[in-house]
């Protein structure tokens, strides 16, 4: 599933389920839900259109990787090596190098996939376009 790879990368610093997920690497995917809430998801992989996952924070990963935003803020160093090699794989292979992460919603709210969602369309793949997603239930 989705979530080893990203495991075995950041560490897994939840010894129980009654651990929040606040200040630690993990808020950024799961909020500052509790270990008990994550686990009760159910996982399921599907395809869905660009247009329900894009948003504010792929929007601002498009501008810091193209140089188009004026807010003064830059991304972190490797949020461009990211985005470009997400680029070289996409225009070599022609979809995505792994599905995007997603809480089931309308629209879905992403938590993982900003860079992979913005080379997309950065590269003027169309919003209808289907990728693959984990959801989460």
């Amino acid at each position: 599933m989705w979530l080893e790879p990203k495991a075995e990368v950041h560490g897994w610093p939840f010894a129980t389920n009654d651990e929040e997920t606040k200040g630690t690497r993990w808020e950024d995917f799961f909020g500052s839900k509790k270990m008990i809430e994550v686990a009760k998801l159910q996982w399921s992989i599907d395809c869905v259109e660009l247009d329900q996952v894009i948003n504010q924070n792929v929007n601002r990963c498009l501008a810091f990787n193209t140089g188009t935003t004026t807010a003064g803020v830059e991304a972190p160093p490797s949020s461009r090596d990211r985005f470009e090699s997400i680029i070289t794989f996409l225009e070599k292979h022609g979809a995505i190098p792994a599905p995007l992460v997603c809480y089931a919603g309308e629209p879905p709210a992403l938590m993982d996939g900003y860079h992979r969602v913005a080379a997309l369309l950065y590269l003027g793949y169309p919003r209808s376009h289907k990728v693959p997603m984990w959801i989460g239930r």
